[in-house]
């Protein structure tokens, strides 16, 4: 009686790449961009709403908040495809 190989499924991770065999190299640079405009968008739409409305700290505090995360977003979709739609360095690595 012969018996038939087991095959177990790949595991699932939650994370796609576009190119999964790409470099390591290229994802770490790509996540050190990202995080360097994240950094530079944050802190100039801290200092414009600041600006903008300089008696208002609620404001300030929204308005920073909301441009910060548009431009996470922006960044995700403009640079996720390289490192896999997040925007995490260790996740990158491990991969």
């Amino acid at each position: 009686m012969l018996m038939k190989p087991v095959v177990l499924p790949q595991p699932l991770t939650c994370f796609t790449e576009q190119d999964p065999d790409a470099a390591l190299v290229r994802r770490a640079t790509v996540e050190c961009l990202g995080t360097l405009l994240l950094m530079l968008a944050a802190t100039g739409s801290g200092l414009a709403s600041r600006r903008l409305l300089p008696d208002n700290s609620t404001l300030n505090l929204i308005a920073s908040a909301v441009a910060t995360a548009g431009s996470l977003v922006g960044l995700i979709f403009a640079l996720g495809s390289v490192s896999g739609w997040h925007f995490n360095p260790l996740i990158s690595s491990l991969q």
